[in-house]
C-alpha cells in the first residue's frame, strides 16, 4: 500500500506559517474588539488625569460616550476647588459636551478638537465667609510637572 499526499500549490504558505498568521489575525481582532469595549473608560481616565494636572482641582466626569472614530459626548464635567465644600467648592461645571476629535494628532497621542458644542457652562467664583479675600479659584493650582508648551 502506498502513502498518498495531497499536492500543495507553490503559492500557499507552509502549514506552520498559515497557523501563525491565523493566530496573529485572531489576536489583532480580539485586541481591537477589547479596545472598542473599554474606549469610554480609557478616554474618561485620560481626560480626568489631564484636567486634574492642568487645574489641580477635584475632577468628576460622568457619561462619556465615544461614537464612531472621532466623536465624543460627555454628560457632565465638574471641577471643584480642593479644601472647599458645598456649592462654593464648585468652580466649573460643563453639561452635555459634544466634540469631534482630529484623528491624525490622536494617532501620535495628542488630543485636538475639531468642534466642541456645550449646552451649559457654569463658572462659580466664591469667597470664604470668614475671609473674603480667599476665593475658590485661587485654590486651583496646576500640578508642578506641567510642560512648558501648554
Amino acid at each position: 500500500m502506498m502513502a498518498t499526499t495531497t499536492p500543495t500549490s507553490p503559492d500557499s504558505p507552509p502549514p506552520r506559517r498559515r497557523r501563525f498568521l491565523r493566530r496573529l489575525g485572531i489576536g489583532v481582532l480580539l485586541s481591537i474588539f477589547g479596545l472598542v469595549l473599554v474606549r469610554n473608560q480609557i478616554l474618561t481616565s485620560v481626560l480626568h488625569g489631564e484636567l486634574h494636572r492642568r487645574t489641580g482641582g477635584d475632577v468628576r466626569i460622568q457619561g462619556v460616550d465615544v461614537t464612531g472614530l472621532n466623536h465624543v459626548e460627555i454628560e457632565e464635567i465638574r471641577i471643584d476647588a480642593p479644601g472647599w465644600s458645598g456649592p462654593a467648592g464648585e468652580v466649573l461645571q460643563i453639561r452635555n459636551l459634544s466634540a469631534s476629535i482630529r484623528l491624525l494628532p490622536l494617532l501620535v497621542g495628542a488630543i485636538e478638537f475639531e468642534t466642541i458644542q456645550v449646552d451649559l457652562v457654569r463658572v462659580r467664583i466664591a469667597e470664604r465667609a470668614d475671609d473674603p479675600t480667599e476665593l475658590n479659584v485661587m485654590s486651583l493650582e496646576p500640578i508642578e510637572n506641567d510642560s512648558e508648551d501648554d
